[in-house]
C-alpha cells in the first residue's frame, strides 16, 4: 500500500491506493463487475468500500460474541 500523510488531498497515493483496492476485489474476491481499476472512487468502488466497513465492524462483533461463522458480504452490485 503507498505511504502518504492525510492531507485531504486526492492525490498519486490516493489514486495508486484505490487502484490496489479496486484490483484486489477483481482478482482476490473475484468481484468482476467492479470493472478495470481506475483509481476512481466512483459509486461502484464505494459500494465496495461500505461493504468492507460493514464486513470489518460485524467481523468484530462475532468474535465478540464467540461467534466463527459469518455470511459472505456481498455490495449490492
Amino acid at each position: 500500500m503507498p505511504k502518504a500523510a492525510v492531507d485531504g488531498v486526492f492525490g498519486y497515493a490516493t489514486q495508486a491506493a484505490t487502484r490496489l483496492f479496486q484490483e484486489y476485489i477483481r482478482s482476490v474476491d473475484g468481484q468482476k463487475d467492479i470493472g478495470t481499476p481506475d483509481g476512481v472512487v466512483g459509486p461502484l468502488t464505494w459500494s465496495f468500500v461500505d461493504a468492507w466497513q460493514k464486513d470489518k465492524a460485524r467481523k468484530i462483533l462475532c468474535m465478540r460474541l464467540g461467534q466463527h461463522q459469518l455470511p459472505k458480504i456481498n455490495a449490492g452490485v
